[in-house]
């Protein structure tokens, strides 16, 4: 058990030290850049969850409408 332990501690520990570096980077970024990628992250996730909310609700509309036409 132990030797698969420790390898994978360290090859965990190596992983998110590089992830902690790319997250928190060394130098500043404008606050510009930081509105701008919120405003695109917003715009493509409401993107992402209208689509599929107006195909079901075609889909639903056409149900009732045939159930309301018999």
């Amino acid at each position: 058990m132990l030797i698969i332990y420790f390898p994978f501690k360290e090859l965990l520990y190596y992983f998110m030290k590089h992830i902690w570096l790319y997250i928190m980077p060394n130098k500043m970024i404008q606050f510009s850049y930081i509105i701008g990628i919120i405003f695109i992250n917003i715009f493509v996730s409401s993107i992402a969850v209208c689509l599929p909310v107006r195909r079901i609700l075609t889909v639903l509309t056409e149900k009732i409408v045939s159930e309301l036409k018999y």
